[in-house]
Parts: C-alpha cells; structure tokens; sequence
C-alpha cells in the first residue's frame, strides 16, 4: 500500500505530465490554418512557442560563447583588440602558403608575436599573430588620451573582425585597412599598406596555417 507522500507525488508528476502535454499539443498545433484557431488557444500556443524559441536561443549562444573571437575593448579610455574566449594556448609560429610568382614573404623580429610582411612589387600587406592573452591597442587620432569620437568612427570604418578566415571576402580586404580573425593558438591581425589584388591576398590568408 502507498503512503500519503507517494500518492501525493504521483499525483504532482501526473499534473505536470499533463501540462506538459498539453504544450507540446498546443506548439505543435501552430502548423494547422490559423483562421481554424480560436484566440485564446492561438496566444498561448504563441507564449510556448516564444518560450521554447528564447530557450534554443539561450543555448545557442551559450554555446557559441566556447568559440574564440577577435574583439574591440574599451579600457581606460583606450581601445584594444584582444581575443575572448581564447583558444588551447599553445602558442607557436604560423605558416604561409606557396606563395603566387613575384611575391615574397619578409618575417620581421618581434618580442612575444610572430610578424610576417609579404611584397608584390610596391604592394604589400602584414600578418601579425598575436599570443591569446595579448591585447593590442589600436592607435586612433587621440594617441596619447582617451579615445574620442572620431577614433571610435574609425575603428568601425577601418577594422573588420571575422569569427573565421573562410568567412573572408574581398569585399572584406577591399573595404577595411585591418582585418582580423582568431585561431586556437592566438588571433591574426592583417594590415594593408598597398595590396590590391583583393583575391590574390585572400587566397594567401586563408591558406595560412597556424
């Protein structure tokens, strides 16, 4: 024979087995026309529809968070790039691929970064990988204060940070003086002195190994 607490739980399990039910009844409802629907019951199918849609986005972005990402941060006025939720930390020198005919790849001395020039001619672009934890500030025209509002625009204007190099267009490199994008062991910051050839340079950043 069941005591007074079983029974009691067993009737609460089966209150909430009901409910749950009925609003799974009702979400999978929404797919009937919606002239056939009475309005109270359409609301409520709405509110655990909306309920179940901010549940996915929530572990949507819960998930994403786990990922590392090139970021602007304002710190004491200043403003630096830095990479959140940085990757294993093993820190190590990257790569270039074969480079086209005519160019050629200068690496330049660096304490804590690897830093990589490569040249066309007159034309040429930088690879800097900086460590994880590195944050590197972004000089605007306020250098030596806080920023002001004109740097804040050019950041905007001049700066665009991917979440990955195969997201990389040349409408990217055409439009930006500085491109970004993370990787586990650090993130890539690009700058263009005079490189043109917008598919010439993705073709060698996206075969950058890290």
């Amino acid at each position: 024979m069941k005591d007074a607490f079983t029974v009691r739980m067993e009737q609460a399990c089966a209150v909430q087995r009901q409910a749950e039910l009925q609003a799974f009844d009702a979400l999978a409802g929404d797919t009937a026309a919606l002239p056939l629907l009475p309005d109270r019951p359409f609301r409520r199918r709405k509110q655990v529809a909306a309920a179940v849609l901010a549940a996915c986005l929530l572990f949507t972005t819960v998930a994403c968070a786990v990922w590392p990402t090139v970021a602007v941060k304002v710190l004491g006025g200043k403003a630096y790039l830095t990479e959140t939720d940085g990757g294993d930390g093993h820190f190590r020198r990257f790569t270039l691929p074969s480079l086209p005919e005519g160019c050629e790849a200068t690496w330049n001395p660096a304490e804590g970064y690897w830093s990589c020039t490569v040249r066309k001619g007159t034309a040429e672009f930088t690879v800097v990988l900086y460590p994880p934890e590195h944050r590197a500030m972004i000089i605007g025209d306020n250098a030596d204060g806080t920023m002001t509002q004109n740097d804040k625009e050019g950041i905007e204007e001049d700066f665009c940070l991917l979440s990955r190099v195969e997201d990389m267009t040349e409408e990217d490199l055409a439009g930006h003086s500085v491109v970004c994008w993370p990787a586990d062991n650090g993130y890539f910051v690009v700058l263009n002195h005079s490189w043109t050839d917008w598919g010439q340079m993705r073709q060698i950043l996206q075969g950058i190994q890290p």
